[in-house]
């Protein structure tokens, strides 16, 4: 049964909303209840329950209800052609590409439920869920708890003061701390003419909230090291997508996953975005302009786009038949699972699960999924890839300087090189029969003689040929 709000001169309506409460709301919300009568089981006003839905709804974009799918309400009638420079014959309508990154007339789509009450998706059946193309709002407890929590701290944080208290407070104990009494004695003597605790005293000193006083001015406070707080890093929630759920997958779709990263030189500079094949040891490497999402997903939509270009690779005498069933050619059927880290430029996981398409089932062909924190281990394939980038650029070398060529250059000379964990052979020698050599061109890897391979940071400044 629901947790029922009684109306008591200890329990008041206003009282605030707990987790329970809220547990019970996204429950009634799912067997389509309307708010008011969810307000009159729970007991609070009608309005309450609207603003806790419209405040902490949230977008849903997990792969039960098929993934972030938009089509444009003007698909039907759009008469566009080309609008991405890669053909101009064919409709924009018509094509598989996302229309809304290239289209300024693009209408997302709308829903009744969305637009009133009671703003969420959470009462809709099964059947409308998986056919829907409207990006999906949710009412979750846990978000709603936490957003909660949050807005509750930081409404406690900062000078609780008005401008006059302050200065009153400081002409009260700047004078007496100047004079070499500690905070306590001050306190114990004048205690019932301060507003605020001895704890918070020595907040407003340390952050130069009181004007004439600073730590300077404290008798032991300069003699103290800073505290060390040892920072704890909590994992992001991202059901279904940590990396626990990744080793739950079988075996051999482990050993095909793509594990993706990023490199960087100086702090706010051009930076490296690295993807690590794990079937071919095969690491393309990009120049981004910085560790954001919008460039990532630009070089994910570039390489997406050449993966679709790309004309059958030329076997010579080994093409047959059964290479060409089982070779891949687009971008979610190649990249169906990726493993990164929690960085914020990779959270984005809708986006990219979107750039891979859409399964016959309904579900997208690309499952993006995270380590845990502090475990690089856990993607250690491309953290060994890197090392190759840092015996050309070591650690603390400005990427600024770097261009596309450049980079094209020190991917191909680290997929080029023997590895004995390859039987001798070189990712690039493994990822040709798949890939073809016009497409890992296009990734910017093309094929280096064994005696001309550089390991070195002179590799940069030799630029050795590439075998075209």
């Amino acid at each position: 049964m629901p947790t029922t709000v009684k109306s008591t001169p200890n329990h008041p309506k206003y009282k605030r909303l707990d987790f329970s409460i809220r547990c019970d709301i996204q429950a009634m919300l799912a067997e389509g209840k309307s708010l008011a009568r969810i307000a009159r089981e729970i007991g609070v006003s009608p309005s309450t329950v609207s603003r806790e839905v419209l405040r902490n709804r949230t977008s849903d974009v997990s792969i039960a209800f098929g993934g972030a799918m938009s089509e444009c309400t003007l698909k039907k009638t759009c008469g566009y052609k080309g609008l991405c420079g890669l053909c101009t014959t064919r409709f924009c309508r018509a094509c598989s590409k996302s229309c809304r990154l290239y289209c300024k007339d693009y209408s997302p789509p709308t829903c009744a439920t969305l637009l009133g009450a009671p703003w969420v998706c959470n009462g809709c059946t099964t059947k409308k869920r998986r056919t829907c193309k409207v990006p999906r709002l949710v009412y979750d407890a846990k978000i709603a708890q936490s957003s909660a929590d949050k807005k509750l701290t930081e409404s406690r944080r900062g000078v609780d003061l008005s401008y006059d208290e302050i200065q009153a407070l400081d002409a009260l104990i700047a004078p007496l701390i100047i004079n070499g009494q500690s905070i306590e004695e001050i306190y114990l003597t004048h205690g019932a003419e301060i507003p605020v605790t001895v704890r918070t005293i020595y907040t407003y000193i340390d952050e130069e909230v009181l004007p004439s006083l600073c730590n300077a001015d404290l008798n032991r406070k300069v003699r103290y090291a800073p505290r060390y707080k040892k920072r704890v890093r909590k994992p992001r929630n991202v059901p279904g997508r940590t990396y626990a759920d990744f080793t739950a997958l079988p075996e051999p779709v482990q050993a095909s996953a793509t594990e993706m990263d990023t490199v960087i030189g100086r702090i706010g500079g051009l930076a490296l975005m690295t993807l690590y094949v794990r079937r071919f040891e095969l690491m393309p490497i990009f120049l981004i302009n910085a560790e954001t999402h919008v460039e990532i997903m630009e070089q994910l939509s570039i390489l997406a786009i050449y993966m679709e270009m790309a004309e059958e690779p030329d076997y010579g005498e080994d093409k047959d038949g059964e290479l060409m069933e089982i070779r891949m050619r687009s971008f979610g059927d190649f990249f169906s699972v990726i493993l990164t880290d929690n960085g914020s430029c990779f959270l984005g996981f809708a986006d990219i699960e979107e750039l891979g398409g859409i399964r016959d089932d309904g579900l997208n062909k690309t499952k993006v999924y995270y380590c845990d924190p502090y475990s690089s281990y856990q993607k250690g394939g491309i953290e060994r890839g890197h090392e190759y980038i840092r015996e050309v650029l070591p650690k603390g070398t400005s990427f600024d300087n770097l261009t596309p060529e450049d980079v094209s250059l020190l991917a191909s000379h680290i997929n080029s090189i023997p590895r004995p964990a390859l039987a001798g052979k070189s990712p690039y020698d493994l990822a040709v029969p798949w890939l073809g050599e016009s497409l890992l061109g296009s990734m910017g890897i093309n094929r280096i003689k064994p005696d001309d391979i550089i390991r070195k940071p002179k590799l940069l400044g030799a630029q050795p040929g590439c075998e075209q």
